[in-house]
């Protein structure tokens, strides 16, 4: 139950739901009395969330993702859909692919759509100017969820500290003596420059020089395998451990060394459903999603409501260990 359906309960519009919920007095009496029954006769909870919003809000946050097929933003999505249905709100979602322009045509349709917020999963978004984030900010409030961070007025992130995550997997696997590591990831840009980081600070805190042994592979998942399958062909024997970036990567690792008839430590990144789905079940870094997406949901409950929110909350991640590693 949400205000469409009081609304259409009521056979007045959402907008006059919205005002008599936030005491509005440019209500007449019987249309006020007349919502406030149905209200009643419904037990509808209008809760922080909806009491935030004001009286020209249509209930709707709009949501963009790089790649609804990529099981993490499809968690994710999934995770802020359930919070924001908590609050009565709903949820529109444009998938826009990893180019700016794109992106930007995203922001656009949801703009048009007049959504009371607007939130950008994934780092991909970081590459979008930050003046063109703080004119859309100027009318609708931002919230960012993992890497994607603007210090703009109206915009908030919520993030992991993926850096920090990487370095203690890696600083693992040197303790147990795998100095050779590989890094896999699909390029070398947006989080992974994060992780790559934390890779480095592993070899320089263990005082061990760093192989820099880096794969890139493409978004493309089908040619992912294949570029994965023939690097570890050409030079298992050179590598001591695998980190992906993310664990479909990870578990393409695991499928080329199945094939090749060997094995190594490996651990994959994001602690998804896929990591029990493998034999040997993976070791991942858990990034925390379903936290993010209910501070991040929390956060457009303040900004809403017209509250002071912490501009940038960063959780750490945790390594999760299985058979892998």
């Amino acid at each position: 139950m949400n205000i469409y359906d009081i609304a259409a309960k009521s056979g007045v519009s959402p907008a006059t739901v919205s005002r008599v919920i936030n005491g509005n007095r440019h209500v007449r009496a019987e249309t006020r009395a007349k919502v406030l029954q149905v209200i009643r006769d419904t037990g509808f909870q209008p809760n922080a969330f909806a009491q935030g919003l004001n009286f020209n809000s249509i209930g709707m946050v709009g949501v963009l993702c790089s790649d609804f097929a990529d099981s993490f933003y499809s968690r994710a999505v999934a995770s802020l859909e359930s919070h924001l249905r908590v609050g009565n709100m709903n949820v529109t979602v444009i998938c826009t692919g990893y180019s700016v322009e794109r992106q930007i045509e995203g922001i656009r349709k949801l703009k048009a759509k007049n959504v009371d917020a607007i939130v950008l999963i994934g780092a991909a978004y970081s590459e979008i100017p930050e003046s063109y984030i703080a004119e859309v900010a100027q009318e609708t409030p931002v919230v960012t969820v993992t890497t994607a961070v603007f210090d703009l007025p109206n915009v908030c992130a919520v993030c992991c500290d993926e850096r920090g995550g990487t370095k203690t997997a890696i600083a693992e696997l040197l303790a147990a003596g795998h100095q050779n590591v590989l890094f896999v990831c699909e390029h070398t840009g947006n989080s992974n420059s994060f992780k790559l980081r934390g890779y480095e600070d592993a070899y320089e805190e263990a005082n061990i020089p760093s192989p820099k042994l880096v794969l890139t592979t493409g978004n493309s998942q089908p040619e992912a395998e294949a570029v994965i399958y023939r690097h570890l062909k050409d030079h298992i024997a050179e590598i001591d451990a695998v980190m992906a970036g993310n664990d479909v990567l990870a578990a393409y690792v695991l499928k080329a060394m199945h094939r090749l008839g060997c094995m190594r430590p490996v651990i994959g990144f994001n602690n998804s459903t896929l990591t029990t789905m493998v034999i040997p079940e993976l070791t991942s870094v858990d990034n925390k999603l379903e936290d993010l997406c209910e501070i991040a949901v929390q956060r457009l409950i303040d900004i809403l409501g017209q509250k002071t929110v912490q501009k940038k909350t960063v959780l750490p991640a945790e390594l999760i260990r299985r058979e892998s590693f």
